[in-house]
């Protein structure tokens, strides 16, 4: 089964972290969680026997996308 890791980042700070079967259930989670300025990333994951979650490969990122407010445009 393909599991989602999604992780949600502000700088170095990890907002949020979770995982999800479903692509657009992990999207909308990290909509609900994000702040502007915000970076989500979304890769794919497998469980390892002792539970830990592994990137199934360093390259394998689904999508990866930064939140931000018509704010963030108009200062710069």
């Amino acid at each position: 089964m393909i599991v989602y890791r999604t992780t949600v980042t502000k700088g170095d700070k990890v907002i949020a972290q979770f995982h999800s079967d479903d692509l657009t259930e992990a999207n909308n989670n990290a909509n609900a969680v994000a702040e502007s300025g915000a970076v989500v990333t979304i890769s794919t994951v497998v469980q390892a026997v002792d539970g830990e979650w592994e990137d199934t490969d360093p390259d394998n990122l689904v999508m990866r996308y930064r939140f931000a407010t018509p704010k963030n445009f108009l200062d710069r």
